[in-house]
């Protein structure tokens, strides 16, 4: 109990949709899955975590666009699956062209109807399984929905990139392998190894994909004192830096600090 304390006061100090995790708690506790005791010092160490949030939002005396509209709610939906074809090294759902002759693309509705049906699957889970403390049925329901609240907050407030669907992927790829949990401990090991060698097999040509992760750099003195020589000589200029993962890529369409491109009077201070 002591470390789950610690976990959740650190998130909710880390990140401020861990909010979220307090109507997950809620329904734990109806659910009877967790006692009285547990639910209060659980949620006291959330809602300590949560505390600088708040205070950090009432106190912030700049201002922060809003981004909430439908193309952010459009972004967030199709951008939900793509994020879970990570799971597969180098497969995506987008426009792909066939000899350049003719291109394929995805029904435009597909990011919705996918999220939408995760939803209603999420949803269905948590309703058939709330009535019992065993089985996996509520949990996985209650994993997904939180993926899905996970993503969607930040699309809303904030201009969402790919880190804000780590811990949805995360979350609703933990409801899955709960959902076969008892498939995979039920099955043979002869059956369990085969299988594994059978992905081992067809996932491999995908590993490539993820090469750009751990592609060699220079060494960061050397990259810094590259910049400096480059400022020195143009001091009213920018400079690309290249380090490892080298992502974002150099790329003016990204907005400062998030690109790789730092001003040379920032870098000479």
């Amino acid at each position: 109990m002591t470390s789950v304390s610690l976990i959740l006061l650190v998130t909710g100090l880390t990140i401020p949709s861990a909010a979220l995790l307090l109507g997950a708690l809620l329904v734990q506790r109806i659910r009877g899955v967790i006692s009285r005791r547990v639910g209060a010092i659980w949620g006291l160490s959330l809602g300590i975590g949560l505390i600088p949030q708040l205070g950090y939002v009432f106190l912030f005396r700049g201002t922060r666009p809003n981004y909430a509209s439908l193309e952010t709610l459009n972004f967030w939906a199709d951008s939900l699956p793509l994020f879970l074809f990570s799971y597969w090294p180098g497969l995506s759902l987008g426009e792909f062209s066939f000899h350049t002759e003719f291109t394929l693309a995805p029904f435009p509705l597909t990011g919705w109807l996918l999220t939408l049906g995760l939803a209603s699957l999420a949803i269905h889970f948590l309703a058939t399984g709330w009535a019992t403390r065993q089985g996996e049925r509520a949990p996985v329901g209650l994993l997904i929905l939180l993926g899905l609240g996970f993503s969607l907050i930040p699309s809303l407030t904030s201009y969402a990139s790919n880190r804000y669907f780590v811990v949805a992927v995360w979350l609703i790829g933990a409801a899955a392998i709960i959902s076969v949990d008892r498939v995979i401990s039920a099955a043979p090991k002869v059956w369990l190894v085969a299988a594994l060698a059978f992905i081992a097999v067809v996932w491999s040509p995908a590993f490539p994909a993820s090469d750009y992760r751990s592609q060699p750099s220079p060494p960061w003195s050397e990259e810094l004192a590259r910049a400096q020589a480059l400022c020195e000589a143009e001091p009213d200029e920018s400079v690309d830096l290249e380090f490892s993962p080298n992502w974002p890529y150099p790329d003016s369409s990204i907005p400062e600090p998030t690109n790789a491109t730092a001003p040379c009077s920032i870098l000479l201070r």
